[in-house]
């Protein structure tokens, strides 16, 4: 395993012999002493490291790990993100990371969801979902990545210039170029600053942590210019969806803080529904576009497609229209390839590498939405006999993955639209 270096915190910190606390202790390491320690394949609250003539294992909520290269951001919509002993959320937390505190990233892979961070109050796992990579580890301090593609790379033109809405000019054509090289923007790269950019701009400033205006103001140029693999401007979509991995992650929330507030109204219904309370389906058509187009394709980017072609479903009911589902995935360029209501069908197209958008009715037998209310899901993963999924709904992430024979056998599945990539 990798090794990374850190010192010890609250108080001696006993080795043990095996990674289990009712094992021989071998040694004690005093308070603040510098280690070299690396994680333990299958063993997650336990690193392992030596010291005063001895190789054992020590709790890693007692390590803070100092220059593992990697850096993560906690990007939750309100509070804090917990940090857990092990990657389950009934695990015992460690502490609460505040949000957007950076925190050192050591490993993104051992657990699907989780990555095990670190700081100064110690070693533990936190959810994928609420971390933002800025840089990915680079055990034992050395001068190269695990990837010289994850490095931004320089712009062919440096953005320039006071730049918003129904602006018209050479530096609009600029500006769409480096956020399509970027990942953040995937429309046509003309001269006209239209809705869609300045959505991409929004999102840019909000995942770099600029004031998010909509305006290409100096702060915001400067991250759109800058460069490097440690330079700090994050891309617009996740590691995983860059490298084309088969399950890409690529969450959003119909409550996040620049769009929440959007509206989504159904003409015929007395209130005017926003994204935050009614963009379910287009949130997760997002999270789909974005993984099968590998650029950031947000929430009311889609709205707007919606809107705009007539697509709302007036009534409220349903979100969208029948026609939707099979006309946006022509519009982004990627393929629609089937309606069912069969999570043995959906479980066949998974294993080929596409993603389910789930429509699913409240029931007891999970909390993904209200009991008598109705939302959309990203099916994009069944593994080990669980089914994995994207959800929306800010409230109800914690609900924990259901096994596939819960979800096959479940009348309250309604529908699934199936999509992969073109091509």
């Amino acid at each position: 395993m990798e090794a990374f270096n850190g010192y010890v915190i609250g108080g001696a910190l006993n080795m043990r012999a095996t990674t289990s606390t009712s094992s021989d202790r071998l040694t004690q390491i005093p308070n603040g002493t510098n280690v070299t320690v690396s994680l333990v394949a299958g063993a997650p609250e336990w690193l392992s490291t030596s010291y005063g003539g001895y190789s054992g294992f020590v709790l890693a909520q007692y390590i803070a790990v100092t220059n593992s290269g990697g850096e993560c951001t906690v990007t939750t919509e309100s509070g804090g993100l917990n940090v857990r002993e092990a990657p389950q959320t009934d695990a015992t937390r460690i502490y609460t990371a505040a949000r957007n505190s950076s925190l050192s990233l050591l490993d993104y892979t051992s657990y699907s969801g989780w990555y095990c961070v670190s700081s100064s109050e110690g070693t533990g796992w936190a959810q994928s979902q609420f971390l933002t990579v800025n840089s990915y580890p680079n055990p034992g301090g050395g001068s190269s990545g695990p990837d010289i593609e994850d490095a931004i790379p320089a712009p062919t033109t440096p953005v320039t210039g006071s730049l918003r809405f129904e602006d018209i000019g050479p530096l609009v054509r600029i500006l769409k170029e480096r956020l399509t090289e970027l990942c953040y923007y995937c429309g046509t790269v003309n001269e006209y600053f239209d809705t869609d950019t300045e959505w991409a701009v929004k999102y840019f400033q909000s995942v770099n942590g600029l004031t998010v205006d909509g305006i290409t103001g100096n702060a915001t140029n400067a991250k759109l210019n800058a460069y490097g693999l440690n330079c700090g401007t994050k891309w617009g979509v996740s590691y995983s969806v860059r490298h084309d991995f088969n399950t890409p992650e690529q969450y959003y929330m119909n409550g996040g803080a620049i769009w929440a507030n959007t509206p989504f109204d159904a003409q015929n219904t007395t209130q005017v529904e926003t994204i935050g309370d009614s963009g379910n389906c287009p949130t997760s058509f997002a999270m789909i576009a974005s993984g099968l187009r590998q650029t950031a394709i947000t929430p009311p980017i889609v709205c707007d497609f919606i809107i705009n072609r007539g697509y709302r479903d007036d009534s409220g009911n349903t979100g969208v229209i029948d026609a939707f589902f099979a006309a946006a995935a022509d519009y982004y360029d990627f393929v629609y390839l089937d309606r069912t209501d069969s999570m043995a069908v959906v479980k066949e197209q998974l294993e080929w590498g596409n993603l389910a958008m789930v429509r699913i009715v409240g029931n007891s037998a999970h909390h993904y939405c209200s009991l008598t209310g109705a939302t959309y899901l990203v099916v994009y993963k069944i593994e080990n006999g669980l089914v994995y999924v994207m959800n929306p709904n800010y409230n109800t992430r914690d609900q924990q993955p259901l096994s596939y024979n819960t979800w096959n056998t479940a009348s309250w599945v309604r529908e699934a639209h199936i999509y992969g990539y073109n091509g």
